[in-house]
């Protein structure tokens, strides 16, 4: 949480101190330091406020609801202290007192897009969605790129309104806004991920101003390429024009777009992974499966960098789009194992496995991952010892070869 320097009166000597402290990480000589200047200065707004920062450090919840509340009291004009009273609330699941408080917070800014986005998170979950939206409206109409109201607005009209086709107007405006945000895949993903949401267009389908729904289609496009050939939103106009206008005449131009987009995405992706920067590599795959579905060495890859960050239900729905694209890409049967082993599903992992080894029989590290299943089970051991036997042939020098000998001696 970020410390409230100058929270209402003056920040004293010992009050900077005590911050110091805070922010190296010494809570409890902070929260201390601070207890001494409270008593000896009840009305100093910054040393509450930054005493209950201290205090939710330590685990102190309800004497940090004090302190802030204090804070609060004594720095009429300030919202931050009721901001982290509504957010402890909003910890403990409470979202109609923190609705409550993020109203009264809101009244103290009410320029505030934070604060509105904030609220408006409140009210949704406290079961007033309408509300919710009207709070992003103004949060997005004081400030039409905040990232953070963008999102929400699109994730409400998608959950809450189930209006589809305005929550996919508000991904791609928080797309154009933040395409590097941490949400961002997850806008991706549901943007590209169904087609189904757009539906074919006939000769005879107009818009408003009776234009032709493919000229209107193409035009977005044209326009979206023109601003940045390679961004999202180039990408999503050339999908969507694909998608209800499979039959125009210009059909292979929009597809040739887009395999030129999915090689730009997919060539940056590569140079982000081999850089050690696996991440960063993560929005440029999946930019590039979203314009070429059927890519499967992106949907792999894009497996690689989520494994690679940690993320294993991501990284087996890439494998498993990979294997749907290349039913034979032994190498993503074979990393779909690995990353359902780490998830603990053995029938899945295992089917994997042998998958692997019906698209490539030769391949060495299937043998040496089923192997490594079957060895410890006494009744299994037999096809633990096929499985190293093979694995031996394909792979003479692996580093593992010492050790897979004295198993097979130990179990003849």
């Amino acid at each position: 949480m970020a410390l409230l320097a100058g929270c209402g009166r003056s920040t004293a000597e010992k009050v900077e101190r005590a911050v110091n402290d805070l922010r190296a990480g010494r809570a409890a000589s902070a929260g201390r330091q601070l207890e001494r200047i409270v008593a000896r200065a009840p009305n100093q707004a910054d040393a509450w406020a930054n005493l209950g920062i201290a205090r939710l450090s330590l685990g102190r919840t309800n004497e940090a609801l004090t302190a802030f509340a204090q804070a609060a009291s004594l720095a009429p004009h300030d919202p931050r202290p009721l901001e982290f009273i509504a957010d402890l609330h909003a910890r403990r699941g409470r979202w109609g007192e923190a609705r409550a408080v993020l109203a009264a917070s809101e009244r103290r800014d009410p320029r505030s897009p934070r604060l509105l986005t904030a609220l408006a998170l409140a009210e949704w979950h406290a079961g007033t969605p309408a509300a919710s939206r009207v709070h992003l409206e103004r949060a997005v109409t004081i400030s039409p790129n905040y990232a953070p109201a963008l999102f929400a607005m699109a994730v409400i009209q998608r959950d809450a309104f189930h209006d589809e086709s305005a929550a996919r107007l508000w991904f791609e405006r928080f797309l154009t806004a933040a395409p590097g945000d941490p949400h961002a895949a997850e806008a991706r993903r549901w943007l590209f991920a169904a087609p189904g949401r757009l539906r074919p267009s006939s000769e005879k389908d107009t818009n408003d101003d009776g234009v032709n729904s493919a000229a209107a289609l193409w035009k977005t496009a044209s326009a979206a390429e023109k601003e940045d050939p390679d961004s999202d939103a180039s990408a999503l106009a050339w999908r969507e024009f694909l998608t209800r206008c499979p039959n125009d005449r210009r059909a292979a131009e929009a597809r040739a777009k887009l395999v030129r987009i999915a090689n730009t995405a997919y060539n940056s992706g590569i140079r982000a992974q081999q850089a050690g920067r696996p991440a960063d590599a993560i929005p440029y795959y999946l930019r590039a499966v979203q314009c070429r579905p059927e890519m499967a060495t992106a949907h792999y890859n894009l497996g690689l960098a989520y494994r690679e960050t940690g993320d294993a239900a991501h990284a087996q729905e890439a494998f498993a789009a990979a294997v749907k694209a290349k039913p034979d890409l032994a190498a993503a049967h074979y990393m779909r194992g690995l990353t359902m082993r780490d998830l603990g599903q053995t029938n899945a992992t295992l089917q994997a496995f042998a998958e692997a080894l019906r698209a490539d029989p030769n391949y060495a590290d299937a043998h040496f991952a089923l192997a490594l299943f079957h060895a410890p089970r006494p009744d299994e051991r037999m096809l633990a010892r096929r499985h190293f036997l093979r694995y031996l042939e394909l792979s003479p020098e692996s580093p593992s070869a010492g050790e897979i000998h004295r198993w097979l001696t130990e179990h003849p």
